[in-house]
């Protein structure tokens, strides 16, 4: 999306966009007395809403030269698909005030994306937000032990799986953990090697 932008063009007006996305969309969703916000969220026009946020963009002078300068379709296009992959995101930050690592694959699930390549999207930026969030706290991270719902969760993905571990799973520390659930809850096939790998 938007790779006829420079990146700084391409992060202001995606800035834009989640702006009127939430103004102009989700809150009013939010607060409409009739309205059932999760079924309207996932059954709105996608490509007239993008329309709507040109058009509001266009009159408030939002949209730079170099946007004026992109074929317009193609503009509107990519603004639809943004509009898409962001609903969810800035969904639950509005209602809950959740950051994106921390919307979890089944709320994720609850929103239906129309472009169907952004339900990957949409699991790399909560990955990618993950890993931004391990690297800012793993010098205090290591030296803390994980909380009993981390311990008991890896615990749950061990049985499910029926996997029997030499490692103290006890002894592990609160980063260890956080690498190993997502690790545990994505994938089905591994060894105690490759766990050793990725926390030691």
């Amino acid at each position: 999306m938007f790779n006829y932008l420079n990146e700084t063009d391409k992060v202001n007006l995606k800035k834009k966009i989640s702006f009127w996305l939430r103004q102009f969309l989700i809150e009013p969703a939010h607060r409409a007395p009739n309205i059932y916000e999760d079924e309207y969220l996932n059954d709105y026009d996608r490509r007239t809403a993008a329309q709507m946020c040109y058009d509001y963009l266009l009159v408030s002078g939002e949209l730079k030269e170099t946007y004026m300068e992109v074929d317009k379709r193609k503009l509107v296009n990519d603004i639809a698909k943004y509009i898409d992959l962001r609903t969810p995101f800035i969904y639950y930050k509005f209602i809950e005030g959740l950051e994106e690592y921390k919307i979890s694959r089944q709320s994720l699930g609850q929103f239906t994306f129309k472009y169907k390549t952004n339900e990957r999207k949409a699991q790399l930026i909560i990955n990618e937000s993950k890993r931004g969030l391990l690297i800012k706290n793993k010098e205090k991270w290591v030296n803390l032990k994980p909380s009993s719902a981390q311990l008991n969760h890896i615990k749950r993905e061990l049985k499910k799986q029926k996997k029997q571990l030499t490692i103290e799973i006890e002894e592990i520390n609160k980063y260890q953990a956080h690498l190993l659930i997502p690790f545990l809850s994505e994938k089905q096939n591994y060894d105690e090697e490759e766990i050793k790998l990725l926390i030691k």
